[in-house]
């Protein structure tokens, strides 16, 4: 006769048989042992095509062609003033104070020479820098200074905006003479004069060359 359960009987785990209980067990143990052997497997082959790929071979003829390529280097083209700036570049250093001349050497009693200097600034940007030298010796007759026949050429580098330029010469005369001197200072830039400004001799411009020390002259009498 069918008897039906109690609360109790419920509550209670059902039974299981032991043999049953032993082979669940033992499946279960299979069950590790085959996932412990194919993670065994699967991680050598993981970690063998990482390493196939990050250990690819190159090839020794593109490794040499590699390192032998020169780097690429990127140069910014220089800019080439406009006219309008060369114009007013030019008139900028041809009234400017750093553009003088003056004699440094009026010798009258040893070796009757006369120094003559002059300075001048460079540009903004690249120019060549070029001094043309005159000498004026006073004329009693026509009452005036007159230039002689020749001239000397001074500088001729190249330089670029915060330079000054300085250069000169020393020549010797004979007989009383009284001289002064006048230079012409000419800017270049690709064999094209872009400008020019004179100045005669004056004093105020002592230099590291001056004879005595800080003599700057206008003009110098030989007797």
């Amino acid at each position: 006769m069918f008897q039906p359960m109690s609360a109790a009987d419920k509550a209670r785990p059902p039974r299981v048989h032991a043999g049953v209980r032993v082979a669940l067990v033992r499946a279960q143990r299979h069950v590790a042992a085959a996932g412990v052997l194919l993670i065994g497997l699967l991680i050598p082959f993981c970690t063998a095509s990482g390493a196939v790929a990050q250990a690819r071979p190159v090839s020794p003829m593109v490794a040499q062609a590699h390192s032998d390529r020169p780097p690429t280097v990127r140069r910014a083209r220089p800019v080439s003033p406009t006219p309008a700036e060369v114009r007013r570049a030019v008139a900028r250093a041809a009234h400017s104070r750093t553009v003088w001349a003056t004699l440094t050497t009026c010798d009258l009693h040893h070796d009757r020479t006369v120094g003559i200097r002059g300075e001048m600034p460079a540009l903004p940007f690249p120019a060549r820098l070029l001094m043309v030298v005159t000498v004026l010796e006073f004329s009693p007759s026509a009452h005036r200074y007159l230039p002689l026949a020749e001239h000397w050429k001074l500088g001729g580098r190249v330089a670029t905006h915060g330079v000054l330029v300085q250069d000169g010469l020393t020549l010797r005369f004979a007989g009383p003479v009284t001289l002064t001197a006048r230079i012409r200072f000419e800017w270049f830039r690709d064999g094209r004069l872009l400008g020019a400004t004179s100045r005669l001799s004056r004093g105020g411009h002592p230099t590291a060359v001056s004879r005595p020390r800080r003599f700057s002259v206008g003009a110098c009498s030989l007797r």
